[in-house]
């Protein structure tokens, strides 16, 4: 087909990758008056988000908003914003007021 497809396959594709190296990923479906989005997100446990925003601005360069936007679980987690709208890992997440994260390893979701 081209290799064509829309966010969910994007954030299937990544999500998928992310696991298969080792990583814990999940998958976010997200939605506002606009419509509905889906996105990955990397756990990257309770790393230093200093450090974190250091190096993807060393390795991003011009492309890094001087920013890095994460959520923290319930555990203490920092799930950083993998979305192919973001300019860089950590870029800035689709505008919403609602959605699901679906923690695949664990097999759970949770509404948001």
């Amino acid at each position: 087909n081209g290799l064509n497809g829309d966010c969910d396959d994007f954030a299937v594709l990544v999500c998928s990758m992310l696991l298969a190296v080792g990583g814990d990923a999940r998958i976010s479906f997200a939605y506002s008056s606009e419509g509905g989005h889906a996105f990955t997100e990397i756990n990257v446990g309770k790393s230093n988000m200093n450090t974190m925003a250091d190096y993807i601005s060393r390795r991003y360069g011009s492309r890094y908003s001087g920013q890095i936007y994460y959520y923290n679980d319930k555990y203490g987690n920092h799930w950083l914003n993998m979305d192919w709208w973001a300019k860089h890992p950590g870029g800035q997440y689709y505008k919403a007021d609602r959605g699901t994260r679906f923690y695949i390893l664990d097999n759970y979701c949770e509404d948001f």
